[in-house]
């Protein structure tokens, strides 16, 4: 995995990672026993676990390497490098656009089921014949609009799934990753 001075991507994360944390928010999330995660800490309270995202160590394989087998085709170096740099629980954030909710890998299990939610997306992208995007965020929990890389422009696009409903709202992953803050609490 690159080094921050090397990737804007891993740079913008790191600094966004401050952010979070430099808020003093308690990030929290569901406890599942057979679900845990290396970014968990303290013992579980009401159904909930504390966590603090927890870099990585690099590793020689990639990651989504298995995906891009499947695609056919590499997966962009920003989604290497933006699931692969920390262990953490979603986090939910503040674009100028409105809410954001950054998924991220919470254990090794995680990886092999985003994989697959992510073949899945881009192969109905294939089907509807759309430009590749791969996700990585929502708009809020709820929402049916989710945040992707378009794999040919690099931009962040704004996308409704099995729609040709689209938006540009940055012109790469490092850019927009910026602009994320906590949420006013």
């Amino acid at each position: 995995m690159p080094e921050a001075a090397d990737d804007p991507t891993a740079a913008a994360l790191d600094r966004l990672v401050d952010r979070v944390l430099g808020a003093g928010t308690p990030l929290r999330a569901p406890f599942d026993p057979d679900w845990r995660s290396p970014c968990e800490s303290g013992a579980p309270v009401d159904g909930t676990v504390s966590f603090r995202p927890l870099r990585r160590e690099p590793t020689a394989s990639g990651l989504l390497d298995g995906l891009a087998a499947a695609l056919g085709r590499p997966v962009p170096v920003e989604l290497e490098t933006y699931y692969g740099r920390y262990w953490s629980g979603d986090l939910e954030l503040e674009a100028p656009q409105g809410p954001v909710v950054l998924l991220l890998l919470w254990n090794e299990e995680d990886a092999d089921r985003l994989a697959e939610n992510l073949l899945g997306h881009a192969l109905q992208q294939r089907r509807l014949r759309r430009r590749p995007t791969l996700f990585f965020a929502c708009t809020t929990a709820d929402s049916d609009r989710i945040l992707s890389l378009d794999e040919e422009t690099r931009e962040v696009v704004v996308e409704r799934p099995g729609t040709r409903d689209c938006r540009v709202v940055a012109p790469d992953l490092a850019s927009f990753l910026d602009t994320l803050m906590p949420p006013a609490r």
